[in-house]
């Protein structure tokens, strides 16, 4: 799955990436490099429901590749 993002560089010198698509999700860094590999760690946790988001009848989960 491929996802936009968009990277903004500060004043500063460090980045920030949010994900239009997904409001919340965002992610900052010293180096680009290091504020995508959190932004990849952000959109997961945010895609992939905890166990507590989950009912308790597992027949009813399926998994789908999108």
């Amino acid at each position: 799955m491929n996802i936009k993002v968009v990277i903004e560089k500060s004043e500063d010198g460090n980045f920030f990436i949010y994900v239009p698509s997904l409001p919340g999700v965002l992610a900052d860094g010293r180096t680009k490099d290091e504020a995508l590999t959190g932004i990849r760690e952000a959109i997961s946790s945010y895609l992939e429901p905890s166990d507590e988001d989950l009912p308790s009848d597992r027949d009813a989960i399926k998994e789908i590749e999108v």
